[in-house]
């Protein structure tokens, strides 16, 4: 749901307008992150920093799976591993004047 908030305020000739939007209750999917952060099935795409942390002996905790090249374990495939809230709240506008 998109929301505004605006003001304007005035004293003595001084006067601030300021305007916000934000947005929440939205789920946003990465879909790069198919292939920036793949098991290896995408293995000639470039990874991201957080690869770095896969799993790779056992014992580790993470939740990035081991990447085997050319491996085809669907660990990118669609699901809810690349979703993330889509909140936010911006200051769109701001005009200070005298």
């Amino acid at each position: 749901m998109l929301q505004q908030l605006g003001s304007a305020f005035r004293y003595k000739g001084l006067s601030l307008d300021f305007q916000f939007y934000c947005t929440y209750g939205y789920m946003v999917r990465d879909t790069w992150a198919n292939f920036t952060q793949s098991d290896g099935y995408h293995a000639n795409f470039n990874v991201v920093a957080a690869q770095l942390e896969r799993w790779q002996k056992p014992g580790d905790v993470t939740d990035v799976p081991k990447f085997v090249y050319g491996g085809a374990n669907a660990s990118n495939a669609v699901s809810s591993r690349f979703l993330y809230r889509g909140d936010y709240l911006r200051l769109r506008n701001v005009a200070l004047a005298y």
